[in-house]
């Protein structure tokens, strides 16, 4: 266990972000509130979307969104999110592990469409609703997305999920769900996404692509995140994402 912890502090001390790689990842986080019961809602990070169930604290949720961002922003310092590979999601997935989740096996492959329009975000979550499970499973996750295809384009929450998500007609995102699955253990349905297009679009997750104009690639899982082994390294990844937001706010000019 010690050297497990060890390593894992170690991984974390010696992250050191880039501007050009991380770009605005890091810049802040945004949370969207959808119109669901009290204790639901949705947090907007530059590339990913997650929506949480009834029942998870502010606490827990705090310390997901930091592990979520802290991970997505070590995955750009690796590889590009740039065209659909494995690259990318392998040092994603290893970092959401070096944070304290269980992420089972991973099959990143390509989608083949049956349909003669494809709208991403219907395909994104029958992919993850296919590894869901129990009533009303990804209901939050559902709404916060009828949210944020009634955005404008120029929208804030659009702007930053896209931020990292949407180069020149390429991009990769994630999507999920958190669901309580005991006081410090949540598990999270999550989609792994890639596409390549042949075209550029605003809120491309809505826009009713021709299926000979889009690949997408996928995988979903079940991860599970355990608070419990993510306190061990919390301050870490705190400090890592508070010196990223200092370093972008020292370099502004007015």
């Amino acid at each position: 266990m010690s050297y497990m912890l060890n390593a894992r502090t170690a991984r974390i001390g010696a992250l050191e972000f880039s501007e050009d790689k991380v770009g605005r990842s890091a810049f802040g986080l945004q949370t969207l509130e959808a119109e669901v019961p009290s204790g639901e809602g949705a947090t907007v990070i530059p590339g990913a979307t997650i929506a949480f169930g009834d029942g998870i604290s502010s606490e827990l949720r705090s310390d997901l969104e930091d592990a979520l961002l802290l991970s997505s922003m070590a995955a750009d310092m690796k590889a590009s999110r740039r065209s659909p590979s494995r690259e990318w999601y392998d040092e994603y997935i290893s970092w959401l592990e070096t944070c304290g989740f269980l992420v089972t096996s991973q099959v990143f492959q390509r989608r083949a469409e049956s349909n003669e329009q494809v709208e991403l975000a219907k395909e994104a979550l029958e992919i993850i609703g296919s590894i869901a499970s129990g009533a009303g499973a990804l209901t939050v996750l559902t709404k916060t997305l009828d949210v944020l295809a009634g955005q404008a384009d120029d929208d804030g929450q659009i702007s930053l999920f896209e931020s990292r998500a949407n180069f020149a007609g390429d991009g990769a995102f994630q999507l999920g769900e958190v669901v309580a699955s005991g006081d410090t253990r949540v598990t999270i349905p999550i989609g792994l996404f890639a596409f390549r297009s042949t075209s550029v679009r605003r809120k491309f997750l809505f826009f009713s692509w021709e299926a000979d104009a889009i690949e997408l690639f996928a995988s979903a899982s079940n991860v599970i995140f355990n608070q419990d082994e993510y306190a061990t390294v919390r301050d870490l990844v705190q400090q890592k994402i508070a010196k990223k937001k200092r370093d972008r706010l020292s370099r502004l000019t007015f």
